[in-house]
């Protein structure tokens, strides 16, 4: 075993062995070296079971550590049978217990983390854990709420409580007066666990204008004592950045948002994740496929992302198999596609079946001779280098693409993006696109949307990239780690509506201090894209085996110890070629 991992991970200790040349803990919404000018103060900590919060005087860049045990006085680094949780972001203000020492009462603390050591600590409390957790005894305070004075400007607001809040606190705002926790229709809210909560930034959820606030104690499912009622005037915020990130949310008003953020953007109200149920579509799908070809080859398909119906499914089988015949086949797993990704595989079928016109009427456009010339001077050309002859039937294909786009998003953000995505294909899957499946997955690309195939190859370049950028292994269980990935690998666009001109620039200057120049070639571009608009981020590694902090926490691995398993081999190395970093 030791043998094959050192012929595995000779790639990757040189990407670990260039990016610890130039390691750093800043984040691309600030990549020079962090400084910190609102040291942290004081920290205040409270809890009733296993749920403790608190809240920060001033700003820890390295997140926190909660530290308790049974003894008196959790420290970290920790002492014998104490026990603690890492979070790296600075936000974070409250955590789950476990009794890991049985059930009882624990002491616990917080502290902010400086890396290897704690700095400020807050107050220490116990709690009670395990079976006892529900015999807990609120300490010595007021045992009435007396009154919560509320208070706002813009869109943000503050209140003070008289008396004593153990379950903390619900912020409800509605356009219609009263607004209730429960919510009605029309409602919003924030919960705060956090009893020392007192401030709080209001969205307009429902489009601009008037919106009514009250804030109430939390007594479990219901509200107890309610503030004062204010009116404030909320606005969008039009300039909100969202990233690419594709995990759909359904409207108060019926309508599907690829992501929170860009309902959020919208001031529409949310209703309930996923699309909307009127929107699905009921041709059954399925997410899994296996099969066995006559000469013994077996293939199975278990990605989630994956959502095809079973005669897709066979032909992908078919294809694979090749002169082989399929000798066994099975789908499972039922999904649902989204009518987007359907209309896209329309598109496709419409431009590969030689009915383009179809396309220009609804996109309202007329053939320009001229146009489609020039197109095929400046790109067809370059597309064809160092490929094969392509048909005719192709090039027509791939030109009217290039030139008008199929649907309003790809007519919007241009020829020269278009031109990049079919630029982009071809650098991922070493030919250009043919026939209809794969020219949807270059409509989907162009919209953002995740492509049905993929190439290792390519993701594997992309992960070199990645590492180089975030000082860090991608976990692809992560949305934004997975959305820089396939940023990169396959091209995706933005959509027109979604662009950020300022955000890209920074995302040029970002890749210009990593690389060393200006992006150029279209995988440049696409790192450019990914470091703009994944979402992706570094974070703290302290012993710099290319694995955060906190998921070496999730691992079981040791955040303090860069090789845990002791075989001369990094954590995060082995994470990233398969290996288990807990077994020699």
């Amino acid at each position: 075993m030791l043998k094959m991992k050192k012929r595995y991970l000779i790639v990757v200790l040189f990407i670990f062995s260039f990016s610890l040349a130039n390691f750093g803990l800043a984040t691309y919404s600030d990549p020079v070296a962090e400084t910190n000018d609102n040291p942290v103060t004081s920290i205040t900590l409270s809890g009733e079971g296993a749920n403790i919060s608190w809240s920060t005087q001033g700003y820890s860049s390295k997140g926190f550590k909660v530290a308790w045990s049974k003894n008196s006085g959790p420290t970290y680094p920790t002492r014998s049978g104490d026990k603690y949780h890492y979070h790296s972001s600075p936000g974070k203000s409250s955590d789950t217990l476990t009794p890991f020492s049985g059930d009882g009462t624990y002491y616990v603390k917080v502290c902010e983390y400086l890396g290897g050591k704690c700095g400020k600590y807050s107050n220490e409390i116990m709690v009670k854990l395990g079976k006892e957790e529900n015999e807990w005894v609120k300490p010595d305070s007021p045992e009435v709420l007396l009154e919560i004075i509320l208070s706002g400007e813009g869109n943000k607001i503050n209140w003070t409580a008289d008396g004593y809040v153990i379950k903390g606190f619900k912020v409800i705002w509605s356009k219609k007066e009263h607004p209730t926790y429960p919510t009605r229709p029309g409602d919003k809210y924030h919960y705060f666990s956090n009893p020392n909560k007192n401030e709080d930034i209001l969205t307009s959820f429902s489009g601009n204008g008037v919106y009514y606030v009250r804030v109430c104690e939390y007594l479990g499912g219901k509200c107890g004592r309610y503030s004062n009622e204010i009116k404030m005037q909320l606005d969008d915020d039009n300039n909100l950045e969202c990233t690419m990130e594709y995990n759909p949310v359904c409207s108060i008003d019926g309508k599907t948002y690829s992501n929170k953020c860009m309902l959020k953007k919208s001031g529409d109200g949310f209703k309930y994740y996923g699309r909307c149920k009127d929107e699905l579509n009921t041709l059954k799908l399925y997410s899994y496929a296996n099969w066995m070809c006559a000469n013994g080859e077996i293939e199975k398909h278990e990605e989630e992302s994956s959502c095809k119906s079973e005669e897709t499914w066979k032909k992908y089988a078919k294809e694979f198999c090749g002169d082989s015949a399929v000798d066994y086949f099975a789908v499972t797993k039922e999904c649902v596609q989204d009518n987007d990704v359907i209309e896209m595989k329309n598109k496709a079928k419409d431009i590969t079946d030689d009915r383009f016109d179809k396309i220009l009427e609804e996109l309202k456009e007329l053939r320009n001779l001229v146009k489609e010339q020039q197109i095929k001077i400046e790109f067809l050309t370059r597309l064809k280098d160092n490929l094969e002859t392509i048909t005719s039937k192709v090039e027509s294909m791939l030109g009217d693409f290039i030139t008008y786009g199929v649907d309003e998003n790809t007519k919007k953000i241009g020829e020269r993006e278009r031109a990049a995505v079919l630029f982009s294909y071809k650098g991922a899957f070493k030919k250009l696109p043919e026939n209809e499946d794969e020219m949807a997955d270059v409509i989907k690309i162009a919209n953002g949307r995740w492509p049905n195939k993929r190439n290792q190859d390519a993701e594997n370049e992309a992960e070199s990239h990645f590492q180089k950028i975030y000082k860090k292994v991608p976990d692809m269980k992560d949305s934004s780690d997975n959305a820089a990935i396939t940023v990169m690998a396959y091209g995706l666009r933005q959509k027109a509506e979604n662009r950020n001109l300022d955000s890209e620039r920074q995302g040029i200057k970002i890749f210009m201090d990593i690389y060393g120049y200006h992006p150029d070639s279209t995988e440049d571009w696409n790192v450019m894209q990914a470091i703009t608009y994944s979402g992706s981020k570094r974070g703290i590694d302290t012993d710099k085996d290319l694995l955060i902090d906190e998921r070496e926490v999730e691992l079981g691995t040791d955040p303090n110890n860069p090789d845990t398993d002791g075989d001369g081999h990094l954590d995060g190395v082995e994470v990233a070629n398969g290996f288990d970093p807990l077994n020699k």
